[in-house]
């Protein structure tokens, strides 16, 4: 190790938005913060430049509101430490999930310009604290935006890092570009180490020899280490600038001490790295996959919206970019991307949020709950606004509808039946704002009846006039019924009874054939008819698309520590704290309490209602199409109310051989597992965007993602410090729906209705490079609106 000539000090207030205090006294403690550094700044003037203290904006969002608010001279005091060193604003937003979509990844750096206008300067380098890790895809934003560095100081509590920690490394974007990466300590670890809290000379001096003792353990090779300091112990998060933490430092080096500690921004960091001597870094390459959002399934009903309400603003987007829209409407579209941000930040609510479940925390989780909501109404408004421009409907008419306008927005070709409402044909008066009511919107009629089919190209519009679709033709595609004898494809050990007593029943497309007791719906078959390959893995002990509850074995430990045991001290030395042979129950469902089919449209449904633990109501519904490959799944449930620790999976055993291969998407970019993925980042559960596929050299199944996001590849993975997927045949591919597993933060319950909607495909090995259009069929679906008149039709492009 080289002799540590320097210790850098980065002082800040790490941005929980919530968690310590509500989110509206978060927004304005951190305007209060930066009045505050200012001041400290002020009083320290004139002061060695060695011990002259600065202060670290981490991130952009409480910046601009301060910059928003603040009179011009507070902006010009700001300016003059930010241009002379003394403050540092760095480049992203907040602290992030894996959440974001595709067509959100730009709204991130839009701040960079207010900062331009106001400051003249545009951050070089970005910091991300807490969080466990980064969307690959990210790299390249940072990139193109100019910044030249990203300092993470991630905490590893129920999560994992890269090593070496401290260490600088090379991260390889998706674009093959590289991307310096400072991988810190947790943040306020100088606090920790030097126990500034004390305010003693003897622990600070003893608290510094243990931090070069650790350095040592580390093989630490550079001449300064760079590392962060809070206002600890009362605020470790959301805190005040610590003027007793810059009397400390000056003390220290006004004695003499050694090595010398000096306040430091990211800015600094980098310069006194670019001062050394040439060097080459080690590359590491792939998408820095988080741990940490397996916390978005304590409120699944609001991920499905805020997933929902990404992809209409993106589709809205794509239109008004064409020029189709009412009316303008840039401050709604600002108010939806505002929300869909907040709800990607990655603070859920309170740190008391399962300990002590008080009104309190219950205000927190409905401030972060409601982002969702408002963003769908806007993104749904948005887009309902550009649908009304390409159809060139007026405010108010009488008479039935003429038309339908159809748009198909994915990358896939639609050729289907489309539903037309009977309340369409009605010789009623008709307005605007009656097309976007509830009735409208959501409320489907037994009535309403399927025309078409409808043949679309991908990013093609039509407006047909209804006068000339005729009924969609029952298709003899699509079938199911209960068979006599088993088939070849049914596996003789599925038979429950010897004698065959039970017959198995079917429900099948050109496509796929699913085959299923009659008497208790459990499913036997999937085969892919086009390949003659069977999906259902043999000797499996679950079922296809199978209800799985998780949670601790109480028989040894039901709290959250029986998965994860908690200790500072280990998290500081990395130290894993998971417990990966924590004991744990997994049950199936009870039983079948009735199943049924149904057939409409071309497509056939298998509904069951079951009886299952962690649920007051449970419906499963699996649909095959005679018009395209793809099998939709929808789960509807009451979620029971419950505090202690436990999840909810789907299952998908899959047939595929030794060695198989996962992939997934995040942010818009293809990832494979492991082969993708940097080393230390979470390798046993995913955040999708889209998509998640797992295949062997033959055949894959393809998970489509659009409520619903986490997903595990090969086993049941959570509490597993897992390094590297295990390849074994027969995986399990599971959709992760739900959990409360964290201890905080996240809500400790989620009762209520909530529903889900995953897609499935089988493939061909060589069809890997189809995910992304698959996706987009499911992620934008086609869109089907009224047309009051069809007088001067466009032609169909």
């Amino acid at each position: 190790m080289s002799q540590l000539e320097e210790i850098l000090v980065i002082h800040h207030s790490h941005l929980d938005l919530g968690y310590t205090h509500s989110q509206p006294i978060v927004e304005q403690l951190h305007l209060e913060f930066i009045d505050q550094a200012l001041d400290l700044l002020d009083g320290s003037d004139g002061w060695p430049e060695i011990s002259a203290p600065k202060w670290t904006c981490e991130v952009t969002w409480p910046v601009l509101d301060w910059l928003s608010q603040a009179s011009d001279e507070q902006i010009d005091r700001f300016r003059n430490y930010y241009l002379s060193g003394r403050i540092d604003v760095c480049a992203l937003p907040f602290g992030m999930t894996p959440l974001l979509g595709e067509g959100l990844l730009p709204e991130l750096m839009k701040p960079l310009q207010v900062l331009k206008d106001k400051l003249g300067v545009v951050p070089t380098t970005a910091l991300q604290h807490d969080v466990n890790g980064m969307p690959w895809p990210v790299a390249d934003l940072l990139l193109d935006s100019g910044v030249e560095a990203f300092f993470m100081g991630i905490n590893a509590h129920c999560g994992g890092a890269p090593m070496p920690r401290p260490g600088i490394f090379d991260w390889e974007s998706p674009s093959g570009r590289k991307l310096t990466v400072f991988n810190g300590l947790h943040y306020s670890m100088f606090d920790q180490f030097a126990k500034v809290d004390e305010n003693n000379p003897e622990t600070f001096k003893a608290g510094i020899e243990d931090l070069q003792q650790f350095l040592k353990t580390q093989n630490y090779d550079y001449p300064f280490v760079w590392i962060s300091a809070t206002n600890p112990p009362e605020a470790w998060d959301n805190s005040p600038p610590n003027p007793e933490l810059a009397q400390q430092i000056q003390q220290w080096n006004d004695a003499g001490g050694q090595p010398r500690i000096r306040f430091a921004t990211p800015t600094d960091v980098l310069d006194r790295f670019n001062a050394l001597p040439s060097h080459e870094l080690e590359v590491k390459r792939g998408d820095w996959t988080d741990y940490w959002n397996f916390g978005c399934g304590s409120t699944a009903a609001d991920t499905a919206l805020h997933k929902q309400a990404t992809e209409s603003l993106a589709l809205a987007d794509g239109l008004r970019q064409q020029g189709y829209e009412c009316q303008n409407l840039d401050t709604m579209r600002q108010e939806a991307v505002e929300h869909l941000l907040r709800y990607n930040e990655h603070t859920w609510g309170s740190d008391h949020s399962v300990m002590n479940p008080s009104a309190h925390v219950r205000s927190q989780l409905i401030l972060k709950q409601r982002h969702a909501s408002e963003a769908i109404e806007r993104a749904s408004f948005l887009l309902f606004d550009a649908l009304e421009s390409l159809a060139k409907n007026p405010l108010q008419s009488r008479g039935a509808m003429e038309g339908v306008l159809v748009y198909n927005p994915s990358s896939e070709a639609f050729d289907g039946p489309i539903t037309i409402p009977q309340s369409w044909h009605e010789d009623r008066k008709r307005l605007r704002c009656e097309r976007f009511a509830y009735r409208a919107r959501f409320a489907k009629g037994s009535d309403d009846s399927y025309v078409g089919p409808v043949h679309l190209e991908p990013g093609e519009w039509k407006r047909l006039p209804l006068s000339g679709l005729s009924p969609y033709q029952p298709s003899s595609l699509v079938s199911h019924g209960v068979m006599d004898e088993p088939e070849e494809n049914v596996r003789p050990e599925t038979i429950l009874n010897e004698d065959r007593s039970e017959a198995v029943a079917y429900i099948e497309s050109p496509f796929h054939r699913i085959e299923y007791h009659s008497s208790t719906g459990r499913l036997l078959s999937v085969m892919d008819k086009l390949s003659q390959w069977q999906l259902l893995a043999d000797h499996s002990t679950l079922g296809f698309f199978e209800f799985v509850h998780e949670r601790p074995d109480a028989r040894f430990d039901d709290r959250h520590e029986a998965y994860y045991k908690r200790d500072i001290e280990d998290e500081r030395y990395f130290r894993s704290c998971w417990r990966p042979d924590w004991k744990v129950i997994r049950e199936t469902p009870e039983r079948v309490l009735s199943h049924r089919v149904e057939e409409q449209g071309g497509s056939v449904t298998l509904v069951q209602c079951l009886q299952a633990r962690g649920t007051e109501m449970l419906e499963q519904r699996v649909t095959l199409h005679s018009h395209t490959a793809r099998i939709d799944l929808e789960i509807e449930m009451v979620k029971s109310d419950c505090h202690t620790p436990e999840s909810i999976y789907f299952a998908f055993p899959v047939c595929l051989d030794t060695g198989w291969k996962g992939y997934f998407d995040t942010v818009g970019q293809g990832v494979e597992l492991d082969a993708d993925q940097l080393e230390g980042s979470s390798r046993g559960w995913v955040t999708t965007d889209r998509y998640a596929a797992i295949c062997d050299q033959q055949h894959g199944l393809a998970l489509f993602t659009p409520d619903a996001p986490m997903v595990q590849f090969g086993d049941f993975n959570f509490g597993r410090d897992i390094r590297e997927n295990c390849r074994e045949a027969n995986p399990l591919l599971l959709a992760w729906p739900i959990n409360n597993y964290w201890n905080t933060n996240f809500p400790a319950s989620q009762p209520g209705r909530v529903s889900f909607r995953y897609s499935l495909r089988s493939f061909k090995a060589q069809e890997l490079e189809k995910l992304p259009n698959w996706a987009s069929e499911v992620s934008s679906p086609l869109q089907v609106h009224p047309l009051v008149s069809c007088a001067g039709s466009d032609q169909p492009r």
